[in-house]
C-alpha cells in the first residue's frame, strides 16, 4: 500500500488526483457512526470529510471549537470520536478541551488530535494523535480503531 501526504496547500490537488485510487481500498461500514471534525483549515477539514464518508462515516465539521461544541450539543447521539486541530483561530482546540472535560456527558467521546505541532498534541490526554501532514492511512487506520 502506498503512503499517501497530504499538505494543507496542495489537499484540493492531492484530493482530486488520488480519489478514484483511495475509492478503490476503502471499505464502506455497514453502520454508519458519526465523527465530528474540528479543524480551520478548509481544504484539510474536506479531505478529511470526504474520505471518511466514502469510509461510511457521517462527517460533521466545525472551523473552530466554539463551533464544534455548537455542533456537538446539536447531534441526537454523541460521536464515536472527534478529530480536534489545536491552533485555530477563535476558540482553538485547548478550549474546546476545556469545554469538553467540563461536561460529564461529553469526556468519554474519544479525541483524535491532528496537530503539526506534535510536542504539544503529546501533552494532551488525547485518545489518540496525528501528525500532519496527515497521512490518509493513519487518518483511516486510527478513526477506524475507535469508531469501526
Amino acid at each position: 500500500m502506498a503512503t499517501i501526504t497530504i499538505f494543507p496547500s496542495q489537499a484540493k490537488k492531492c484530493l482530486s488526483e488520488f480519489l478514484p485510487v483511495i475509492q478503490g481500498q476503502l471499505q464502506p461500514s455497514l453502520e454508519r457512526k458519526t465523527i465530528l471534525i474540528i479543524e480551520d483549515e478548509y481544504p484539510i477539514r474536506q479531505m478529511m470529510q470526504d474520505v471518511l464518508e466514502l469510509e461510511g462515516y457521517t462527517v460533521v465539521t466545525a472551523a473552530d471549537g466554539s463551533e464544534g461544541f455548537e455542533q456537538l450539543k446539536a447531534l441526537s447521539s454523541p460521536p464515536c470520536a472527534i478529530l480536534l486541530d489545536l491552533m485555530m483561530p477563535g476558540t482553538s482546540g485547548w478550549r474546546f478541551l476545556d469545554f469538553l472535560r467540563a461536561d460529564f456527558s461529553t469526556t468519554s467521546i474519544p479525541i483524535i488530535i491532528c496537530s503539526a505541532y506534535l510536542e504539544s498534541a503529546k501533552s494532551i490526554r488525547a485518545s489518540a494523535v496525528i501528525e500532519k501532514p496527515v497521512k490518509l492511512e493513519k487518518l483511516l487506520s486510527t478513526v477506524n480503531s475507535f469508531c469501526g
